[in-house]
C-alpha cells in the first residue's frame, strides 16, 4: 500500500515503485495491456485511497456549525485525489479498530493530510498496520510520519514558523532517480527555477538529521529541501522518500494550487504551478492502481465514501471541510 504525507504523507500498499519516465511507465502500460486486459496488470482501475481525519482546527471550535463533530478532512485533499481518478474513503478516530483495521484491508493506499488538528496517536496506529501490510507483501502528516521512525521521536522536528509561501525545492540528488520526481525527467527541474510549492507550517525538519539520526536515514532518503524566506533563509526538508517502502513526504502542500483561493494565501496558481503540484496525485494514484486490495462492488463502495458525510463552506485558509462524529 503507498502511503503519502503532507504537510503531505501517502502510504501505498504493496506495489512496486521502479524508477522511469511517465512516458516509459505509459508505454509499459499499453505494451502489457496488449494480448490481456489492463485490469489483470494494473491490479485495480478503480482505485480507493483512505484519507485520515483530524481534530477541529481552533477556527473551527468558533463556528457553531462544527458543534457536533470532532473530526476533519479538508475538501482539497478529497478533489486532488478524485482529479487523479481515485474515490476516497475516511479512516475516522472515532472509529473502533476492528472498523479501520477492515478499512486499512480494502484501500489501495493511505494518505496522511496537513493540517493544525491532531492525529499523532491515530495516525501511528495506521502507519505501523500499512508498514505490516507491506513488510507481508503523503505537512503534518509528514511530520508526523517522521516522528514515527526518529531516534528523537518528535524531537527531530523544530520550529519553522511560516504562515504562507510558495517556495523551491533545491534536489540533492539527481531527481530523475528519484521514485517521486523521475516521472517529469528534465522537467523535475523547474521545481528550483519557480516558487511553486506551497508551504504553511510551525514544525518542519533541519536537512542535517539524515546525517544524525540512524532510524530516519534508513528508512527514508532526503531528495529535497527548501529555504525559509529571507531574513530567516534556513533550509528545511521538502521531500522524502523510502527505498524500502512506497512512503513518500512533503513539507509542502500540492493539494492546494488547484483548491485554495483565499486571497491572504500565497499559493501559486500558475499553469507551470498546476502542472507541477498535479504531478503528485498523478504519481501517487497511479501507484495505488498496481495493489490489488479491493473494497468492493459499486454499491459497497458508494456506501463507504466520503460524501457520505456532511461538508461544511467556510471562507477560512482550510476552506471547504467533511465532518465526523
Amino acid at each position: 500500500m503507498v502511503a503519502l504525507a503532507s504537510a503531505l504523507a501517502v502510504l501505498l500498499l504493496t506495489t512496486s515503485t521502479a524508477s522511469a519516465s511517465k512516458f516509459e511507465h505509459f508505454k509499459q502500460y499499453l505494451h502489457n495491456s496488449v494480448g490481456a486486459s489492463s485490469r489483470q496488470w494494473e491490479g485495480t482501475q478503480e482505485p480507493v485511497i483512505g484519507v485520515v481525519t483530524q481534530t477541529l482546527e481552533k477556527e473551527m471550535n468558533d463556528d457553531p456549525r462544527f458543534a457536533d463533530y470532532k473530526y476533519y478532512i479538508m475538501q482539497s485533499y478529497v478533489d486532488w485525489l478524485q482529479a487523479a481518478g481515485a474515490r476516497v474513503v475516511p479512516l475516522i478516530q472515532g472509529d473502533l479498530q476492528n472498523v479501520t483495521m477492515d478499512k486499512l484491508s480494502k484501500v489501495n493506499a493511505v494518505l496522511f493530510p496537513g493540517g493544525d488538528g491532531d492525529y499523532l496517536a491515530f495516525g501511528k496506529e495506521v502507519f505501523e498496520a500499512v508498514k505490516a501490510i507491506n513488510d507481508q507483501g503523503t505537512c503534518m502528516g509528514y511530520e508526523n510520519m517522521v516522528s514515527y521512525v526518529s531516534d528523537e521521536g518528535w524531537d527531530v522536528l523544530s520550529v519553522y514558523d511560516l504562515d504562507s509561501a510558495s517556495l523551491a525545492v533545491e534536489f540533492v540528488v539527481d531527481p530523475q532517480t528519484t521514485k517521486l520526481y523521475q516521472w517529469l525527467g528534465a522537467e523535475a527541474y523547474l521545481f528550483e527555477d519557480h516558487n511553486v510549492t506551497y508551504n504553511s507550517h510551525h514544525w518542519s525538519m533541519n536537512p542535517d538529521k539524515f546525517k544524525t539520526d540512524k532510524n530516519l536515514s534508513a528508512m527514508f532518503t532526503l531528495t529535497g529541501i527548501s529555504y525559509m524566506p529571507e531574513p530567516d533563509g534556513r533550509p528545511i526538508v521538502a521531500s522524502i522518500e523510502s527505498e524500502k517502502y512506497p512512503f513518500f513526504g512533503t513539507q509542502f502542500h500540492p493539494e492546494k494550487p488547484t483548491r485554495i483561493f483565499k486571497e491572504d494565501q500565497a499559493v501559486n496558481h500558475s499553469w507551470v504551478s498546476i502542472q507541477l503540484n498535479t504531478h503528485f496525485s498523478q504519481y501517487f494514484v497511479y501507484q495505488a492502481r498496481r495493489n490489488t486490495q479491493s473494497y468492493g462492488n459499486y454499491t459497497e463502495v458508494q456506501a463507504a465514501i466520503i460524501q457520505n458525510y456532511e461538508l461544511i463552506v467556510t471562507d477560512e485558509w482550510y476552506d471547504s471541510v467533511y465532518v465526523f462524529k
